[in-house]
Formats: structure tokens, C-alpha cells, sequence
């Protein structure tokens, strides 16, 4: 997804200030830097992430801490508060999300935050709704993400609308002080759909590699396939949207 809303943080809300990443990447690596934080300490359960921050120096001529760890894990703790906690599409990335689980989440960032700390929540979610889980085009659907995360490695995370965080940021005692949102449209839709069809015209140069001309044939056709669900099932991404909140304790 896009980072248009970052430009609506306020630079006072990080800059000086010791930041938790929760989940951490390189864009939001550089993006925090831009900001000019006190410290930086980022997380993320991968180490290719972490991995390619240091291959792009990120970590370089700065206080910021590394950790490959799972934040959700009981035993994950912080040595330190911090006044900062960034999570950046870090929810909708957990795996398999329940609202019990991801209210735990909140509390444990809110116990890693002084008592004026504030967290800046960044995500994006689907509006447009599925009525029967055997709905046809239900199936079709997860079959095309199915297809999508096996032939392209693309992952499609468990989403929760800003309306749904808001809440329960409220139940974790958080005080909600900005809410933006921004939705999809249609050119911006066009580009992710031609993005999706370079990807898949890079598949097929990949498919013909193989020596097995059945194969080739089946994979091709399958491919094929897969770009024509993704322009018809894909129209549902023009009801998508990111949010952007902004919360402090609430005393």
C-alpha cells in the first residue's frame, strides 16, 4: 500500500523523541529519519527486513536499534520507555488477527510508552464487503490470492477499518487526537493493476525457462488466467482506503 498520509504526521509528534518501529521496514526507517527522532528502536519478526535497512546503511550515523523478534510473543519486552510507538501497516500484517489478540497488542505497545507517550497507527482496509462466504465470487477471490502469494509472493494481510482500531484503541484507555483517511481511486487503482500485470509478464518470462512444454503450457495458461480475475475481481479495490490515527493516553 501507499504512504500518502505520512506527510499528515506532525514532524513535533517524533522529532527529538525516542520511537518504537513497531514492525519496522525500510521505508519506515526512512521516513522516521526524516523526522529527526532522538533514538529509534525498530522490530520486525523478519530478518530480510532487517537485513536490507542495514544493506541500505539506514542504521548508519545514528542511534537506532535492531531487533529481529515477534512483538506479539508474551516474553517480547522493551529495556526502555519510549514517547513514540509507530506502526506502520504493522496490524493488518499480524497473522490471523482477532480482536482479543490485537486489543492485547495495543495494551502491550501502550506499556511500552511514557505517560505522555502518543502511538501513530498507519493502515489501510477493504470496505467493499462479501455477503456468503460461498459466494462465487468469494471463491474466486481467494482462490486469485491464493494464486497471487504462491506465483507472486504477494501477501495479503488480515484488515481492520479505522473505525474498528479507533475502538479499540479507546478500550486500551488511548484518547484519539487525529484521524485521517484517503480513498482509493480509480487512477491510482490502474497503476496497482498494471503493476500486477508487469509482475505476471515477468512470471511467464520465468515459466519459459522450464524445458517440459506441458508445464509451460499449464503455468502460462494458469498466469493468463490470473490477470483476467484480477481485472474483473480486482474492481473492488476502487472501495479500499488508508487511515492514518494518532493517539495518546488517556488520563
Amino acid at each position: 500500500m501507499s504512504k500518502r498520509l505520512r506527510h499528515k504526521i506532525p514532524k513535533e509528534y517524533i522529532e527529538g523523541r525516542t520511537v518504537f518501529d513497531a514492525g519496522t521496514g525500510v521505508k519506515s526507517i526512512e521516513f522516521l529519519r526524516d523526522y529527526n527522532p532522538k533514538k529509534i528502536i525498530a522490530v520486525s519478526i523478519s530478518e530480510n527486513e532487517i537485513q536490507e535497512i542495514k544493506g541500505q546503511g539506514l542504521d548508519k550515523d545514528f542511534d537506532i536499534k535492531l531487533q529481529i523478534r515477534d512483538i506479539t510473543d508474551e516474553n517480547f519486552k522493551l529495556d526502555e520507555k519510549v514517547d513514540v510507538i509507530f506502526a506502520g501497516y504493522f496490524f493488518s500484517a499480524l497473522e490471523g488477527t482477532r480482536p482479543f489478540q490485537t486489543l492485547q497488542t495495543i495494551e502491550k505497545l501502550k506499556s511500552f510508552l511514557h505517560k505522555d507517550g502518543i502511538i501513530i497507527i498507519e493502515d489501510f482496509y477493504w470496505e467493499e464487503q462479501l455477503k456468503e462466504p460461498q459466494d462465487i465470487l468469494c471463491k474466486k477471490l481467494w482462490n486469485l490470492k491464493d494464486g497471487l502469494k504462491t506465483i507472486l509472493g504477494v501477501q495479503f494481510p488480515k484488515q481492520m477499518s479505522s473505525k474498528y482500531v479507533r475502538m479499540l484503541l479507546n478500550l486500551a484507555g488511548f484518547k484519539v487526537v487525529i484521524e485521517e483517511r484517503e480513498s482509493e481511486d480509480r487512477e491510482r487503482y490502474q497503476a496497482k493493476l498494471e503493476k500486477y500485470r508487469e509482475q505476471v509478464e515477468s512470471v511467464k518470462k520465468y515459466i519459459n525457462q522450464f524445458s517440459n512444454q506441458e508445464l509451460k503450457n499449464g503455468l502460462t495458461h494458469y498466469v493468463d488466467d490470473l490477470i483476467r480475475e484480477v481485472e474483473k475481481i480486482g474492481k473492488p479495490a476502487y472501495f479500499a482506503h488508508d487511515f492514518l490515527i494518532i493517539a495518546g493516553i488517556n488520563r
